[in-house]
């Protein structure tokens, strides 16, 4: 049910709401974002925020969040959340709309508010008026995580990694590897080699393959799953999430240690590369490059030596 909160103007209506869904988006809508990822994410929803246009009927902001104790934050549990919007041309607009956001949430007694970014490569004409924004009403910066990503382009994959990579892909051809995309049927198998890799290298996996095969079923069509093998042998594998129409995000990837003279990510990472070309996809996520709260130097090393360039994500917090 939405409530208006107040009109400014003629053109825009701020709207608070308790359902998940976004009317009429002016945006490509993160993955993240989407009220049917929203709906299944374990926290309690607070509400969303947006700012209608009503000359354009379309939705230019949108805010959703969820309560953490007596917080609110976007994510809940996710990879990012924070804002979507597209006031690029009227950056006050994103302005206002926070300020006004900020008075609502006082009014019910909320004492902070925590949102975390997607990487400043998915939008950078966004991303800069965001936190111009956050930062002139008073957010401070709790975390900076160092990102990297592939831009898509015409070239081809052997030609925008280094020599030692490519030395190591060409092994992976010569030892008749096979890439392949998996059907999503193959998730449990998946998952399972995912654990197991991540046991190797002493990591947890951050999702359960109940919520994961939950979020697959809710939108089988965001997700993808790739494989390498050896023969028979699954030796690298990676779970795929398509964030929007422009952004791939290398969500799950994992290989086997055994096989870590041939490099398979590196041809697992060629396949998806290709995948993303003809798909038009305009960069591949490779994710953060980071060890707790510091760079993963030797992880850093990898993504750049497959092509991988740097950007950033940040997280944002204000006391109420």
């Amino acid at each position: 049910m939405k409530k208006v909160l107040t009109n400014w103007g003629k053109r825009y209506s701020l709207l608070k709401d308790i359902s998940y869904q976004v009317d009429n988006p002016a945006f490509d809508t993160y993955h993240y974002l989407k009220h049917e990822f929203l709906s299944l994410q374990p926290c309690a929803f607070y509400g969303s925020y947006s700012l209608w246009n009503e000359k354009s009927k379309q939705t230019v902001i949108h805010l959703p969040l969820f309560m953490d104790n007596k917080e609110v934050t976007n994510p809940c549990r996710a990879p990012f959340g924070g804002i979507q919007h597209q006031v690029k041309a009227d950056s006050d607009l994103l302005f206002d709309f926070l300020l006004q956001v900020e008075s609502d949430l006082r009014l019910a007694k909320v004492d902070a508010i925590k949102l975390a970014f997607p990487p400043l490569i998915y939008d950078p004409e966004s991303a800069a008026v965001s936190i111009n924004s956050l930062l002139r009403i008073g957010y401070s910066v709790t975390t900076s995580k160092i990102n990297h990503y592939l831009p898509v382009s015409n070239s081809n994959f052997n030609n925008i990694i280094s020599p030692s990579a490519n030395r190591r892909l060409q092994k992976c051809h010569r030892q008749e590897f096979g890439f392949k995309q998996e059907p999503l049927q193959f998730l449990p198998q998946a998952y399972s080699f995912l654990v197991q890799c991540r046991q190797e290298k002493q990591h947890s996996i951050s999702l359960s393959l109940k919520t994961l095969e939950k979020q697959v079923e809710q939108m089988p069509e965001r997700y993808s799953i790739f494989s390498v093998k050896d023969g028979d042998n699954l030796i690298s594998i990676s779970i795929a999430v398509r964030v929007n129409s422009e952004v791939l995000y290398n969500f799950y990837p994992a290989s086997l240690k055994e096989y870590n003279d041939y490099s398979p990510a590196i041809m697992l990472t060629e396949g998806i590369y290709d995948f993303a070309r003809q798909n038009k996809f305009r960069l591949v996520d490779l994710g953060t490059s980071m060890l707790g709260d510091s760079p993963n130097v030797d992880l850093m090393r990898f993504k750049k030596s497959i092509g991988g360039k740097e950007s950033l994500n940040f997280d944002f917090k204000k006391e109420l």
